[in-house]
């Protein structure tokens, strides 16, 4: 249980990227090309 706290970064970014471009991504590593995808740019 001592690694528990090392999964709240990853789903904490992916928010905070939604919540500013409005694209819904939901897999990790995030990339440029994905986000770009994401968003229909």
């Amino acid at each position: 249980m001592g690694e528990l706290p090392m999964d709240g970064p990853a789903p904490a970014i992916l928010n905070a990227v939604a919540h500013a471009t409005g694209a819904a991504v939901n897999y990790v590593p995030l990339t440029p090309e994905r986000l770009m995808e994401a968003t229909d740019v």
